[in-house]
């Protein structure tokens, strides 16, 4: 299953497989496989605050993601984006 991520305005957002030697890189994607543990990082630019972390998956549901960014990879393809507001 790949993680793609969009470019949110900003800030940024980094992925790391919870157990990294799971995960293979290719280009922007993240391949993981269903079950392994992700982390997501959003960090805000100067003067913004992150407002939400959201996953879908590619029929369009939501995965839960935890207050630390953390979630379990579904057995679908992801793509992430991160909301950042003014402080």
């Amino acid at each position: 299953r790949t993680i793609t991520t969009n470019t949110p305005a900003n800030g940024t957002i980094t992925v790391n497989p919870a157990n990294t030697y799971l995960h293979e890189r290719v280009y922007e994607h993240t391949i993981m496989n269903a079950g392994e543990p992700v982390i997501v990082t959003a960090t805000p630019a100067s003067g913004y605050k992150l407002k939400a972390i959201t996953v879908t998956k590619a029929d369009g549901t939501q995965v839960s993601v935890g207050a630390d960014g953390y979630f379990l990879m579904p057995d679908s393809n992801v793509t992430i984006n991160a909301e950042f507001v003014a402080k």
